[in-house]
């Protein structure tokens, strides 16, 4: 097998084939337009791998699949050649060869693995071409600008056993519906081989180590690709014609694109070409260049209809196949007159015809210039549409939301109607420079892009449940599971949409226009998923929520208990129609530990809107843990101590919460969207006589997990029909005065209660007093035979029998004992006693109790 690879060279010096990176922006590779042609022998891909590890190095020589055409000399075309002898890189000058090594030229595949790693191109292998390059070994050469983003940016060389030319290469790929870049299958497309340049200190991410050789598991290095006769033939057609591949008219950026579409290479002839070209036959579209010397028919329309071949020698384009807008360009501004060493884009020529394009309405609207009154026609009979999305999204308000519309910036305005609607014609609305017809980066162009592009569509939205912005729905680089509550937007998809945009786009914006887009739209995006479930729901008429903790939680029915098992239900309902509605009560479910509480709990919230894992109830932990939660557990009242059970009293007061999220810039109201239940296995649990008719006990026996499943989504549409009556969220009459007694029950007594009480309510007093009294010949704490008052000390010494001073701890427990007692002072105060003033409590009703 042999084989070769062109090269082409040019003069050196400052003309370099090599990116240079200054550490802020990439300097191209020098248009030169004339250069020396060597060729370099190959076999096997071996020899590949040690041309490219040779040629990377020379920052002055590119390589390309075209083989120099020896019929072209300085003397049969002089125009062709410089001064020097190197010559002109066209069709002209080389021709397309058959080879055995194939390239393919990698851009903007974003892969899971590292983009400058072998499995990366291996990803893209197995995901891009078909079997016959699976497993086998190839030679790989990372560009430029590969280690720079997340996108995969390289060369790709295998062998083919069969060799082919670029035009059935193409042929092929185009038939296999392939998604490459079939241009580096052009005899006369630059492979740039040369390792970039790094100056000002600059560093290679790369380290130098761009070339690689790949070796096959299995071995094999030869593909067998077998391509059809029929691609072959056609490609071969396509050839003899001079069609080389090319990159799609129409499809160029910019206003050589618009201008592209806007006009048909026959309305050129006819409107602006009259003079340079005739139809020699329209239905065959053939011409004749008026300007030539030569035979008619000397060109032709390519089988694209978007170029036209002119085969005539003094063809100012060079016999390329030239689309309509470089048509105009060379025939009507003087194009023929540009200086070949000066980029395209500073040339007169250029510049006029972007003038003419920005005067033509007509590829002014094909680049997406329309005015307000035009926008307003793109809206026209989408009124049901836009309407249906309003209800839908009806699902999501809340029943105190205002509805968007009104007060909104005109731009806001618009994004409301695109997110109900998007025309057809929605990238007429984008913003382009004047000039060049390139996509601005403003923000108004994200936003516009983030609410109409196809991939993207509603997909990023506000979770009003729990205020963060998620994905809807799945992401060109991420797939989403869960699309009702959707997945937490991060950082990374910043920079994924990013990438994404410049890729299908051509702008690349700031990440900090990201950031702000991004809570633009999902601001206009608004979901709240546990409304969209409740308003989802269809009551069937039976009524359950009275009697849903006899049916599944065993709990026995009676007013006090099914007052409770529906309030407690439509208050939560209640909670998530109207956030911060006034409820500070909590069930619990008393019942043996392992009976399911905590699981009928998740059953009826849901795994995404239940929480057991509550750990504090003061600070912002709190805040965020319970933010997307509908059901709050708190869990083993019993274990909590008394500050504790002070701190849920506290926190299901409030009605809302203000902080400052953790990477938040400025503190947030937060509504209260949940509820509170308690669980325990205790039925003394209750740490204070005071503020427990928060607490809604329930004994449970047996619950009915199955059951109460099936039942879910019955017991919540019942729940929100009742609270659209009005259902009032207290417990009433026969069940509040009970509710009390219950509570009372529940309270936890401290272990000396009794001796204290006893103490308290004693008939006589102690030998001690007794001799105290005496001594003083009086007994002023004693009337009727019954304790006026007592201070915490004496009473701690006298129920245990220590002469010792109570501690901090113990005084608490005392005081408590004292006011817990039927009879006794809830508060001290200074009494005189003894001829002294001391703080004491004191009986109700007795000497000192002076109100």
């Amino acid at each position: 097998m042999t084989d070769h690879i062109t090269i082409l060279k040019t003069a050196g010096g400052k003309r370099r084939m090599a990116k240079t990176f200054d550490g802020e922006s990439w300097h191209s590779y020098d248009r030169a337009r004339h250069f020396s042609v060597e060729t370099a022998p190959i076999k096997t891909l071996s020899d590949v791998y040690d041309f490219l590890s040779s040629v990377s190095r020379k920052s002055y020589a590119c390589v390309v699949r075209g083989q120099r055409r020896e019929s072209v000399t300085p003397d049969t075309a002089p125009d062709m050649f410089d001064s020097q002898g190197r010559v002109r890189r066209n069709l002209q000058t080389m021709e397309d060869v058959a080879h055995h090594w194939l390239c393919f030229d990698v851009d903007d595949y974003q892969p899971e693995s590292d983009p400058t790693s072998e499995d990366a191109l291996i990803e893209w292998i197995e995901a891009t071409l078909p079997g016959e390059f699976h497993d086998r070994s190839f030679v790989y050469h990372f560009s430029s600008s590969a280690g720079f983003s997340r996108s995969l940016k390289a060369h790709v060389f295998f062998m083919l056993e069969t060799p082919y030319n670029g035009e059935t290469l193409s042929a092929w790929a185009k038939d296999s519906d392939l998604s490459i870049d079939r241009s580096v299958f052009n005899p006369v497309q630059p492979i740039y081989t040369a390792n970039p340049k790094f100056t000002n200190d600059a560093t290679d991410p790369l380290e130098g180590e761009r070339i690689g050789f790949v070796e096959s598991l299995l071995g094999e290095e030869l593909v067998e690709l077998d391509i059809s006769p029929e691609v072959v033939e056609r490609a071969r057609e396509k050839a003899a014609r001079g069609e080389q591949d090319m990159p799609e008219a129409t499809a160029k950026a910019g206003w050589v694109g618009a201008f592209n579409r806007a006009y048909s290479i026959n309305e050129i002839v006819d409107e602006f070409l009259p003079h340079i070209f005739e139809w020699h036959d329209r239905e065959e579209e053939t011409l004749n260049y008026l300007l030539g010397s030569g035979q008619g028919r000397g060109a032709f329309v390519t089988g694209d209809g978007n170029h036209i071949v002119n085969t005539h020698a003094s063809d100012p384009c060079e016999r390329h196949a030239t689309n309509a807008f470089d048509l105009c360009r060379v025939y009507l501004h003087g194009g023929d007159q540009d200086d070949p060493d000066t980029d395209i884009t500073q040339q007169d020529s250029y510049r006029a015809m972007l003038e003419q394009c920005a005067s033509d309405p007509r590829v002014r609207a094909e680049a997406g210039h329309v005015n307000d009154e035009q926008a307003e026609k793109l809206f026209e009979g989408a009124e049901d549409e836009i309407a249906a999305f309003g209800e839908e999204r009806e699902y999501d308000r809340g029943d105190d939301a205002e509805g968007i519309g009104g007060t909104e910036a005109d731009d806001d305005n618009l994004f409301a109607r695109l997110m109900a609607y998007r025309p057809d014609d929605w990238r007429s609305l984008l913003e382009r420079n004047q000039k060049t017809a390139q996509l601005e980066k403003t923000g108004y162009n994200l936003k516009m892009l983030m609410i109409c592009d196809d991939r993207l569509r509603h997909s990023i939205g506000l979770n009003e449940m729990c205020g963060e912005i998620r994905a809807f729905s799945s992401l060109p680089w991420r797939h989403i599971e869960d699309t009702t509550n959707g997945s937490l937007w991060e950082d990374r998809d910043d920079h994924r949409l990013i990438d994404y945009i410049r890729r299908h786009y051509g702008a690349e914006f700031q990440p900090q226009s990201v950031v702000h887009a991004v809570n633009v739209v999902a601001d206009l995006n608004r979901r709240h998923p546990v409304r969209r479930y409740i308003r989802s729901l269809e009551w069937d008429g039976t009524p359950r929520i009275d009697t849903w903790l006899r049916d599944h939680m065993g709990v026995e029915h009676d007013e006090y208990t099914r007052q409770i098992g529906s309030k407690w239900l439509v208050a939560a309902v209640a909670r998530i129609m109207r956030p911060g509605i006034k409820f500070d009560c909590a069930m619990i479910l008393e019942g043996d530990q392992g009976v399911g509480k905590s699981t009928a709990l998740n059953v009826l919230a849901g795994d995404e809107w239940f929480s057991d894992s509550i750990s504090s109830f003061s600070g912002k932990e709190v805040i965020e843990q319970i933010n997307g939660v509908w059901i709050v557990e708190m869990g083993e009242l019993s274990a909590m101590r008394r500050t504790e059970v002070e701190e849920v009293k506290e926190f299901m007061s409030r009605r809302e919460d203000r902080a400052r999220l953790a990477y938040a810039k400025r503190a947030s109201t937060f509504p209260r969207q949940c509820v509170f239940a308690g669980t325990t296995n205790s039925r003394e649990y209750l740490k204070d006589e005071t503020g427990n008719r928060r607490f809604w006990p329930v004994e449970v026996v047996e619950i009915d997990i199955a059951g109460l499943r099936r039942e879910r989504d019955q017991l919540w549409a019942e729940a929100r029909w009742r609270y659209r009556q009005g259902e009032y969220l207290d417990l009433e009459g026969e069940a509040l005065e009970k509710s009390k007694e219950i509570q009372e029950e529940r309270v936890d007594l401290d272990p000396i209660q009794d001796d204290v009480s006893d103490y308290l309510n004693a008939s006589e007093p102690t030998a001690m007093e007794s001799l105290e009294e005496e001594a003083e010949d009086e007994l002023p704490n004693w009337q009727n035979g019954q304790r006026q008052t007592a201070n915490v000390r004496e009473v701690w010494q006298a129920v245990s029998g220590t002469s010792r001073p109570p501690s901090q701890s113990e005084q608490a427990m005392v005081r408590r004992c004292i006011v817990r007692t039927p009879g006794w002072s809830k508060d001290s105060r200074r009494v005189r006693l003894g001829g002294q003033r001391k703080r004491r409590f004191f009986r109700i009703g007795g000497a000192y109790d002076t109100e």
